[in-house]
């Protein structure tokens, strides 16, 4: 019988959980125009550094403000423990997320985050302004928040539960923090966050057009509070 549940990426299936974490998205239009070759191993590679590099700096200066997580189903023998879901959460302080460039670089840094060499670097550096923009205008004066960057989850353990019991983490985690909880949803999983009674709180429209996308490209910020 499967027992689910969520608990921090060991460091042996951070390779799976960064290729998992990249090919979930490939049908999403941003991913589309971002990460042209998003199963590259060199894009792989950079996400699975990223993830080895804050998880190392998490464990060094606690109490951790970034997680990566994953879902596995316990009931099977820990060394054949597929990662059903990967998610990546982190808390967004006042400040630190202003776009600026990276040093010696015109690449945009998100929350720490860059892009990898085989990106599209002038979608990147177009789409994270815009989404730290859209957000900061949702949450207005509330610039302090756990922030759900990734979840996505293996087409074969759709359907199980995986992107609830993730959702629940991060429940438990922001009332424990006294702050909200709050996401970008694509137009796909509006239904999942709704039935977890999240709340829209603003749009992010975007043209991609220009990188061979849609016209618009539409995602929900929504909010949760305890």
């Amino acid at each position: 019988m499967a027992v689910l549940e969520v608990r921090s990426i060991p460091p042996f299936q951070i390779d799976e959980a960064s290729k998992l974490s990249l090919t979930a998205f490939r049908d999403y239009p941003v991913y589309q125009v971002v990460f042209p070759n998003s199963d590259s191993p060199a894009t792989i590679h950079h996400e699975a550094t990223r993830i080895r590099e804050e998880s190392a700096e998490e464990a060094k200066n606690p109490p951790p403000k970034k997680w990566h997580l994953c879902v596995v189903d316990t009931a099977s023998p820990e060394d054949r423990r597929e990662i059903l879901s990967y998610a990546n959460y982190y808390i967004h302080f006042p400040d630190p997320e202003t776009p600026e460039p990276k040093p010696g670089s015109q690449e945009i840094t998100s929350a720490g985050r860059t892009a990898p060499s085989d990106a599209n670097m002038e979608a990147w550096n177009f789409l994270v302004p815009n989404a730290i923009a859209g957000r900061k205008a949702a949450m207005g004066d509330e610039q302090t928040y756990l922030y759900l960057a990734t979840l996505c989850t293996g087409e074969a353990a759709r359907r199980r539960g995986c992107g609830t019991l993730v959702l629940d983490w991060g429940k438990a985690k922001a009332k424990e923090l006294g702050i909200p909880f709050v996401l970008q949803a694509s137009p796909d999983g509006v239904s999942l966050y709704t039935k977890n009674g999240f709340k829209p709180i603003g749009e992010l429209r975007k043209d991609l057009s220009k990188w061979g996308g849609p016209v618009e490209s539409v995602d929900v910020i929504m909010r949760w509070d305890s």
